[in-house]
């Protein structure tokens, strides 16, 4: 239902009033949203307060009232993709980065095609799959889904963002056909494998300023992208994806291994499409 326009709305206006949230955003927040927030842990997760936070701006439970005024006609994607740009626009210093990080990893001339291709292993395969609708699929799944990708859209180049050393040193030699760009420059593996990101974080084994950037670097080079691969139970493919639509103003051909966009977070909102049995899992 959503109605896509060419032309951007003023997203400074997106911001500083009231928006969503029933009639009462600053109440809302402040006296629900706003003690879950400050006390947020994967224990209360599922806890009443940090729920009626989360329902109160479900796209899925309110519609277009939780939009801004300029989105209700844009439509709940396209205003969600213009924010998303908005928010996470370079700065001159990222700017800098995300150019030196597109030499870095060979980045064609302007007019080749390039397919995104997120494959994410590490701490993903640790997760437990009936709270996030994901599992742990191996590169050859993903590649099956890139092969006919570029055959219909003619693409021989593919970005490629990972969490996995083992992959680039093993699995992209058995795909000669394609031209693969990735940073060299960028920790994967390791530490990852044996523990989540978020514990990791949690007892400082990463660094987390570190780990953000490098992520930022991959998320929006996987918006240069012009078609995509991935999977949308992974924030940064649907943020990447958000980036793109913004970038180009339309959709692109894009190809979810599991389940499908939605953006509301810490909500059951979302079809579990992994069991034959219909569950909502959290976006």
């Amino acid at each position: 239902d959503d109605k896509e326009s060419p032309v951007a709305p003023d997203l400074h206006s997106f911001y500083g009033g009231k928006s969503g949230a029933g009639t009462n955003y600053n109440a809302t927040f402040d006296e629900v949203c706003g003690k879950s927030f400050n006390n947020q842990s994967l224990k209360n997760w599922e806890n009443k307060i940090w729920n009626e936070c989360g329902q109160s701006y479900s796209f899925m439970r309110h519609g277009k009232s939780v939009l801004p005024q300029q989105g209700k006609d844009l439509g709940f994607f396209p205003t969600v993709s213009l924010i998303i740009e908005y928010l996470t626009r370079p700065n001159p210093s990222f700017a800098k980065s995300l150019e030196a990080a597109k030499k870095e990893a060979s980045w064609p001339a302007d007019g080749v095609p390039v397919i995104a291709l997120h494959f994410r292993a590490g701490d993903s395969c640790l997760e437990y799959v009936d709270a996030l609708g994901r599992k742990c699929d191996k590169f050859p799944v993903y590649m099956a889904h890139v092969n006919l990708m570029a055959q219909k859209y003619n693409i021989s180049h593919i970005y490629l963002a990972t969490d996995s050393d083992s992959v680039i040193k093993e699995e992209l030699k058995n795909y000669p056909n394609y031209t693969w760009h990735y940073i060299q420059n960028m920790d994967r593996g390791g530490v990852r494998n044996n523990m989540t990101v978020d514990d990791l974080l949690f007892k400082h084994k990463l660094d987390g300023c570190r780990e953000a950037q490098q992520s930022m670097v991959d998320i929006h080079l996987l918006a240069q992208a012009d078609a995509y691969v991935g999977k949308f139970s992974s924030n940064i493919d649907r943020v990447a994806y958000n980036l793109m639509y913004a970038r180009k103003q339309s959709h692109q051909p894009y190809t979810s291994l599991d389940n499908n966009w939605c953006f509301d977070f810490g909500v059951r909102s979302r079809l579990d499409t992994l069991t034959s049995e219909e569950d909502f899992v959290c976006c």
